[in-house]
């Protein structure tokens, strides 16, 4: 798909429908621009729970509850 859009005098533009549609952008929506060499791609960012598994958990903390990991993350010191 390919679709234009005319950049205003402050640096502006409208994300045609049929992008907003293919890309389900809705108004209050955060996208993201990627600079890549000579061409910019416009990103939906990822839901935070999306990113669930793409790091590398360290053994010790696997199978450990939030509390547990927090804990740990502050020195040993209960938050309770």
């Amino acid at each position: 798909m390919l679709v234009s859009a005319t950049v205003t005098s402050k640096g502006q533009i409208t994300l045609p429908k049929p992008l907003r549609d293919a890309l389900h952008i809705k108004e209050g929506d955060v996208i993201d621009f990627r600079i890549e060499l000579d061409h910019a791609v416009l990103i939906r960012p990822q839901h935070f729970l999306d990113l669930a598994g793409s790091v590398e958990m360290p053994a010790e903390l696997k199978n450990r509850t939030w509390s547990e990991i927090i804990d740990r993350a502050h020195g040993g010191r209960s938050s309770e």
